[in-house]
């Protein structure tokens, strides 16, 4: 059998007992796979297939200048770093520079809405579907992943890049193997309001590079996450599965 590692090691099996009953253990990335290196898995049956992500259909949207924060309002999704770096960045600009657009909800969201309110630039509109969301990201310039945890795969990453718009992450976890620095997207230090302040004033003094960003995040979808080629992955993992029994 084949199994998605975080489900097949949360049950409180004896390491041989689910060893000799798995043929093949799936990562959604190799991040994933790196921070499970402790358990020894046999290499030869582990794999990496990232989540299928379903792309976008119709014309490329018109740019405004805006950035968007899509996700979890709390600490491990970087919400508190997202709040700095924006006054970060908003403190040495002098122009009335890009608009933040905040879409989600969490455990954070009284402080975010609190600290939205006292600041223009920045609007909050709470959890949205899944296509009004799929939206307003297509409308922006980039999107912001501040996330202080090592995400295993990064959703939003994807789905921006299905979008043609090009994300701007946190340099650690998933991220990394993701978005190619320069090419499609943007990686940026860890934990560093001021670097986060940076990137985004980069995307505000040269919104033709973040076109060229978008336009190759586009197809860096279409070559390495495209469905059908998930679809295929899969179905390939299953077949050594059968083919290859524990």
């Amino acid at each position: 059998h084949a199994a998605t590692v975080p489900v097949a090691l949360s049950a409180s099996l004896h390491r041989q007992a689910w060893r000799s009953l798995l043929s093949a253990y799936i990562f959604i990335s190799a991040s994933q796979r790196d921070l499970l290196g402790g358990l020894r898995l046999p290499p030869d049956r582990v794999f990496v297939r990232y989540n299928l992500i379903p792309g976008h259909s119709g014309p490329r949207m018109a740019r405004t200048p805006t950035v968007v924060y899509a996700g979890r309002l709390d600490e491990a999704k970087g919400v508190r770093l997202l709040m700095a770096g924006w006054d970060c960045y908003r403190g040495k600009s002098d122009k009335p520079g890009l608009s933040l657009v905040i879409a989600g909800g969490g455990p954070l969201e009284g402080e975010v809405a609190a600290w939205a309110s006292a600041r223009p630039s920045v609007e909050m509109v709470g959890q949205l579907s899944s296509g009004r969301c799929a939206e307003l990201i297509s409308h922006a310039r980039a999107v912001l992943l501040p996330s202080a945890w090592e995400e295993t795969f990064g959703l939003v990453a994807v789905e921006t890049m299905a979008a043609g718009v090009p994300p701007i992450a946190a340099a650690h976890g998933s991220f990394t193997e993701l978005i190619t620095p320069g090419v499609d997207g943007v990686l940026f230090r860890p934990g560093d309001p001021a670097a986060l302040a940076l990137a985004i004033a980069d995307v505000e003094t040269n919104p033709e590079r973040y076109e060229v960003y978008g336009d190759q995040a586009r197809k860096t979808y279409e070559q390495r996450f495209d469905p059908q080629r998930s679809v295929e992955e899969l179905l390939g993992i299953y077949r050594f599965a059968i083919t290859h029994p524990a």
